[in-house]
């Protein structure tokens, strides 16, 4: 008897035509038509056998052939007796020790930024800065060095590039600082990586917080962690808490309700009201379009700008895909968001 199997880091998310399959650890993913899905769903000792008795001869020919092409990427592998299912990693939960996730501050100047870090808590796993002006390399210095005595393990910095600034300098800052795992340089001569992975310097303007929200396959985080997440909580504002320019503390820069200012609240306050949790909960599972495409669980989400901005579970509108008919569009130029196009002022 042969039989079939998923690696233990690999699962199946169903889609309305496509399902997804991914590779958690390895951070892979293809997409499959959802007759395959009902093939694979069961994941664990699938009997080839009994699939070729289900199927009719022609069928079962291009299933050996989806199966041959996903046993060449890794995602299952054959054995001739059945196996203890030792894990299965769609049933395991999300779960962070963490009181914050992620602090997104954004700031204009150096003396906001010292103005800011008397407010900033311990217990944080990312602090992402967005610095809205063309920052000297020792500001960037003064910064970093100021988050390494608050005890703050992991940032990550987008800023606009300082023309005075080279290269080497940011390599320098980042080899100088563990702490520091991404910098986003914006308004570069061009798109490269400085150093792969981490340093990536762009030619696209950082202008402000509208630019956040976009939503493409270049974006799609296929780990455990995501995948987890998504399942359980909001994929981008769970315990999320935010700075903006004007140090007014909100769920993310680009949501509208504003919770205090930073000038006269802490952080710490702020979490402790019931209404600053109530998107922190929203899953892919519950937001229109989104709980019926295939990349629901790789994809993070956006409340901030959405398709009904009246209504809080509408798609992102920054996201051109339909899972209907499985094709990527420019969300820009749909005439269907024109209306919410015009109410962001995007």
């Amino acid at each position: 008897m042969i039989y079939f199997s998923f690696f233990p880091s690999c699962t199946l998310t169903k889609g309305f035509r496509n399902s997804c399959l991914m590779d958690l650890e390895r951070a892979s993913y293809c997409s499959i038509p959802n007759e395959l899905y009902e093939v694979l769903k069961e994941k664990f000792n699938i009997s080839l056998n009994k699939i070729k008795q289900t199927y009719l001869e022609e069928d079962f020919s291009v299933i050996k052939e989806y199966l041959t092409f996903l046993e060449s990427k890794h995602f299952i592998f054959f054995h001739l007796e059945k196996q203890e299912v030792i894990n299965d990693i769609s049933k395991e939960q999300f779960s962070s020790s963490y009181e914050i996730e992620d602090l997104i501050i954004d700031i204009k100047s150096l003396h906001q930024f010292n103005h800011i870090t008397k407010k900033i808590p311990a217990n944080i796993e990312t602090l992402q800065l967005r610095i809205f002006y063309e920052i000297p390399i020792l500001d960037l210095y003064s910064i970093v060095e100021v988050l390494r005595v608050l005890e703050i393990t992991n940032i990550e910095i987008i800023f606009r590039h300082n023309k005075e600034n080279t290269e080497n300098d940011y390599t320098s800052l980042f080899y100088d600082y563990l702490i520091i795992s991404k910098m986003f340089v914006m308004n570069f001569e061009d798109n490269k990586h400085i150093i792969p992975n981490h340093i990536i310097a762009l030619s696209q303007e950082l202008i402000s917080h509208k630019q956040c929200g976009k939503v493409s396959e270049k974006l799609f985080n296929p780990n455990l962690r995501t995948y987890l997440s998504a399942r359980s909580c909001n994929s981008c504002l769970h315990k999320k808490i935010s700075i903006d320019i004007n140090g007014d503390i909100k769920n993310c820069p680009s949501l509208s309700s504003t919770f205090g200012n930073i000038k006269d609240t802490s952080l710490e306050k702020i979490l402790k009201h019931k209404d600053f949790h109530k998107l922190w909960n929203i899953t892919k599972d519950e937001i229109e379009i989104c709980k019926d495409c295939e990349f629901r669980y790789i994809c993070t989400d956006c409340r901030g700008y959405v398709e009904k901005p009246k209504n809080i579970y509408s798609k992102p509108l920054k996201c051109g895909y339909n899972p209907y008919t499985n094709v990527w569009d420019e969300w820009s130029t749909n005439p269907l968001k024109s209306q919410a196009i015009k109410y962001y002022n995007l």
